[in-house]
């Protein structure tokens, strides 16, 4: 438990993370995911609930699969100026790579969409994996440990930038200070220092969500936020507290704020819990390449296994994977199936994250998490073709305001305060 409320944001892209999920689910057909009222509307329904933000997944490429959503569409930090300036009070997360852009630019872009927006604007870093954004940018996907060495020398540059130019906001005395820049790294050389000032309530927010150790060590140096894959809430809290021990070793006094995600399902009863189990494994795409996804995480083969049968994971045979496969994903599937044996079918559901239960229960759920240490608050995984954020603001986020741990009013007017960081 920490000192400050829990706190919710919302992943809002098209497909919710469920790839699979049908054209036919988009609330209007596929062109609504090209309208920017639909996705106002979205950050509307979070606002409603106090959530701090919503967040934009991205992957720059084109992957249309029969008639799957695209779960990536238009540019997510124009879409965050479109909401911005269409929805108060909540603020947007943005997904930016560290291994596909210029740190200037991306430092720039990022810092004016921050000042713009009255510090509404955060950033998500990640350095990207997959072999279809890095075509898209003239080359192949470089090894796990190249990929981060670089994106903690972007990181370290940008963050610099945000700060070289202090202006007086406050005495409006001349143009104020410029902390010079001159980076020659491994990696990158700028000049500096960047043409956006730094706002009084500081930096944009940063967020970032590798769960392999590089990523970890990334995410305690660098960020407030970290989007954690965490099936079970033992593996959570560890991965919570070694987070908080790195950030210690690299000298911070604030440790990241951790934000596991899950795909929370309001049912009524037992019986409508069971269903939606179904529904949700069912719509999932052919069982067989939901079982090819999960052996690539779990590293093990599943063939011949029934829905119904329990997984014993340390007396399967290894599978090496068929696709990248993010190492924080991996392991907190690994961990969740080693403690609690669940049949392949709970497996299946697992894997999507899906936290299928009454009001009461879901909200028990997440006040039992922020207070036994796992998390800090939680990113709700929006589906398409329901309106499960919507029962959660209607039906979970006023039982935790009558506990005392949610907010019912937006402390402040930009992210960084409204998290409680400095």
């Amino acid at each position: 438990m920490t000192d400050r409320p829990l706190f919710l944001t919302a992943r809002i892209n098209p497909a919710g993370g469920l790839q699979a999920r049908s054209i036919d689910d988009a609330p209007a057909g596929a062109a609504e995911l090209f309208s920017p009222d639909h996705w106002v509307d979205l950050a509307e329904t979070a606002r409603s609930g106090r959530f701090a933000a919503v967040f934009l997944a991205d992957q720059p490429q084109l992957r249309l699969v029969s008639d799957q959503l695209p779960e990536y569409t238009v540019d997510p930090l124009l879409l965050a100026a479109v909401i911005t300036s269409r929805v108060p009070e909540i603020s947007v997360v943005v997904t930016a790579s560290a291994n596909y852009n210029q740190p200037y630019t991306l430092a720039r872009q990022f810092a004016s969409a921050h000042l713009l927006s009255d510090g509404r604007v955060g950033w998500n870093a990640v350095a990207s994996l997959d072999p279809g954004v890095a075509a898209n940018f003239g080359g192949p996907v470089v090894d796990h440990d190249h990929r981060y060495e670089r994106a903690a020398e972007f990181l370290d540059l940008v963050h610099r930038l945000f700060g070289s130019w202090r202006y007086p906001w406050r005495t409006r005395d001349g143009w104020g200070e410029i902390d010079p820049v001159d980076w020659q790294g491994r990696y990158f050389a700028v000049a500096g220092p960047l043409n956006v000032p730094l706002p009084p309530y500081g930096p944009p927010v940063q967020v970032q969500a590798g769960g392999s150790p590089a990523g970890v060590d990334l995410a305690a140096r660098f960020a407030d936020v970290v989007y954690a894959i965490a099936h079970d809430r033992g593996y959570a809290a560890d991965f919570r507290g070694r987070l908080r021990e790195l950030a210690a070793r690299h000298g911070r006094r604030d440790a990241p704020l951790v934000a596991p995600l899950i795909n929370p399902v309001v049912v009524a009863d037992e019986a409508q819990r069971q269903r939606a189990t179904d529904d949700l494994v069912r719509s999932g795409g052919p069982i067989e390449e939901q079982v090819a996804r999960l052996a690539d995480r779990l590293g093990r083969r599943l063939d011949g296994l029934d829905l119904d049968e329990p997984i014993v994971i340390d007396d399967l045979e290894s599978h090496r994977p068929g696709r990248p496969v993010p190492q924080g994903v991996a392991a907190s599937l690994q961990d969740l199936v080693r403690r609690q044996r669940p049949t392949l079918k709970e497996a299946l559901a697992a894997s999507t994250t899906a936290l299928i239960d009454t009001p009461e229960r879901i909200a028990a759920y997440l006040i039992d998490w922020w207070r036994s240490g796992a998390a800090d608050g939680f990113t709700i995984n929006t589906i398409a073709g329901t309106d499960n954020l919507r029962d959660v603001v209607e039906q979970v986020v006023p039982l935790l305001q009558d506990k005392g741990v949610y907010p019912r009013a937006y402390p402040d007017t930009n992210l960084r305060a409204n998290l409680g960081l400095g």
